[in-house]
């Protein structure tokens, strides 16, 4: 969350969107090649539809913006993908209640 608030200092709104975005892909990338999932074709339709709704949403609203704050924004957008991942191998173990505490 430090590096998001930091990034959206830097970025509006509608980028910082666009960036957060890409998480649930991050996290199947990341759960292909860590956890060797399966991925489909759905899978991957349904991810890049929801993507390209944010883009379209953010390019008709003209307010993609490029500064350093992008760099912030996708740093925040793979740690929230290991932290998806780390959630997932904590609730094997523990229940949803004790491994957000």
């Amino acid at each position: 969350m430090l590096a998001f608030n930091k990034g959206v200092k830097e970025v509006n709104a509608a980028t910082s969107s666009v960036i957060i975005a890409t998480v649930p892909m991050i996290t199947a990338l990341l759960s292909r090649f860590i956890y060797k999932e399966k991925i489909t074709m759905m899978q991957w339709f349904a991810t890049g539809v929801s993507f390209i709704g944010v883009v379209i949403i953010t390019v008709f609203s003209k307010g993609f913006t490029i500064s350093n704050g992008l760099n912030w924004l996708f740093l925040a957008a793979i740690l929230l993908a290991f932290y998806n991942l780390l959630q997932k191998k904590l609730l094997k173990k523990y229940s949803a209640i004790q491994s957000m505490k």
